[in-house]
């Protein structure tokens, strides 16, 4: 017979299902209750004798794109050279894009998996791609309406028109005519005043951004408590010593391309962050690949955020987590610890320390119920939790259970339980420790099945 002291729920949640994934259940005794594979880059040389690759729209035959030696380029009050030459083409200028990013102080990058040209300085990460109209600034996709990078053949220099290489960086552009001579002037007011943009977060006074050098990141926030393998095509660097500061920071190619907080600390552009109306948010205008996800029992409020420069597809997700699936599931345990500390903390309460045994069990039984196929809070034979604890020998005063099935990583299985009033509180709850298990079957109904284990061993004391 079950303890009177012990607290469990007994309902099933049903989510949306998402294409091409099994239906997402969120159930609790409470029961509640998807990164480009690794590209290579190289730096091209300094010395001009290599340049990008041939491929991009050459300059049409028969046009009026003419060579402006007399040019004269300005940045704020400085002039800057070019070691190739200027290009107007029906009346407008372009650039040596290689040449101008390395007149801005940017690296230029060449990327062979992505047929693409990344131009990174200070904050901001641009990135061209060879036959394409549009480019990403921070992860953010910008179109060159009118135009198009083109290759010069002659001298083997790939261009981009002057408007959109500078002011993809914050520039302002201002064309001065007069004598034969035409002078640019390039203003970096918009890019220096260090505000926030878009594709950025700050977490406890330290800025993460998308295209950030992985040298900057470490100076700025330390080296990671940890690393994580994800099915993001990234690492994770998770910075969990303070919860009230937790981030996690998905790392490629000596790049952020992902962060993921939904600490108390974090805050975005405008003044926003942790807490903000669902309104203000959606009233911001973003034009980043950040997701906004919102506390529906706390007034719609924001409680994390997600960004990724490239969001991959459930499918390309698979494929990353069937290379390497145990290791995977077991960081989705301590991962889903971390988060619903975070998430305690946020809420006034203090985090709950590990438990190996609890997690063991947790283990066991989420693949019971993938092995078995069911998603119940009590197995086939009729075993509550409270059973299954005592079986390993754990006796505890109060016992909380939430379930999650069909959520193929701990982020978003938390974000279901979150969305779930029972699972919500029984995150919530008074608890002191806290054991997490992850399990994956394909031909289970679910496929990923997640279990947490609250556990309070000794009574409050009077």
């Amino acid at each position: 017979m079950m303890k009177k002291h012990l607290l469990w729920i007994g309902m099933i949640m049903l989510c949306v299902a998402l294409i091409c994934a099994p239906l997402p259940v969120a159930a609790e005794v409470a029961d509640a209750g998807a990164g480009d594979s690794a590209d290579s880059a190289a730096v091209l040389p300094d010395t001009g004798d290599e340049q990008l690759p041939n491929g991009e729209d050459e300059l049409p035959e028969g046009s009026d794109a003419e060579v402006r030696p007399g040019t004269r380029l300005f940045l704020d009050e400085r002039e800057i050279f070019l070691y190739d030459p200027v290009h107007n083409l029906s009346g407008r200028t372009y650039l040596p894009l290689r040449s101008f990013g390395e007149s801005l102080g940017a690296d230029v990058i060449w990327n062979q998996a992505q047929n693409s040209v990344s131009l990174v300085r200070d904050r901001v990460e641009v990135i061209f791609t060879v036959g394409s109209g549009q480019y990403t600034v921070n992860g953010i996709v910008m179109s060159m309406a009118d135009a198009a990078l083109y290759h010069d053949p002659a001298i083997d220099r790939t261009y981009v028109p002057i408007r959109y290489g500078a002011e993809a960086f914050g520039f302002l552009v201002e064309w001065i005519g007069g004598d034969g001579i035409g002078t640019v002037q390039i203003w970096s007011t918009l890019a220096s005043d260090g505000a926030l943009s878009d594709n950025e977060i700050n977490v406890g006074g330290k800025t993460v951004w998308i295209g950030q050098k992985e040298e900057q990141l470490v100076l700025s926030f330390g080296y990671p408590d940890r690393v994580d393998e994800s099915a993001y095509g990234m690492q994770w660097y998770v910075y969990n010593q303070d919860y009230t500061e937790f981030v996690m920071v998905g790392i490629r190619n000596q790049r952020v391309r992902g962060f993921f907080s939904n600490s108390i600390s974090f805050e975005l552009r405008g003044g926003l962050g942790y807490g903000a109306a669902k309104q203000a948010v959606e009233a911001a205008g973003y034009r980043g690949t950040m997701e906004f996800w919102f506390d529906p029992h706390d007034d719609d409020k924001l409680f994390a955020v997600l960004c990724m420069d490239v969001f991959p597809g459930i499918i390309e997700q698979h494929a990353l987590f069937y290379q390497n699936p145990e290791l995977l599931l077991r960081t989705y345990d301590i991962e889903c610890f971390d988060i619903t500390n975070a998430f305690r903390v946020a809420n006034g309460k203090p985090a709950v320390r590990y438990h190996e045994h609890a997690a063991r069990v947790a283990l066991a039984y989420a693949r019971d119920m993938a092995d078995r196929n069911f998603m119940d809070h009590i197995d086939p034979e009729g075993r509550n939790p409270l059973d299954r604890l005592e079986a390993q020998g754990i006796y505890a005063y109060r016992v909380s259970e939430n379930l999650a099935g069909g959520f193929n990583n701990a982020m978003y299985a938390v974000k279901a339980w979150v969305e779930s009033e029972s699972h919500r509180q029984g995150m919530l709850e008074e608890n002191q420790y806290l054991g997490v298990g992850a399990h994956y079957r394909s031909t289970s109904r679910y496929g990923f099945y997640f279990v947490q284990k609250f556990i309070t061993l000794d009574p409050p004391s009077r």
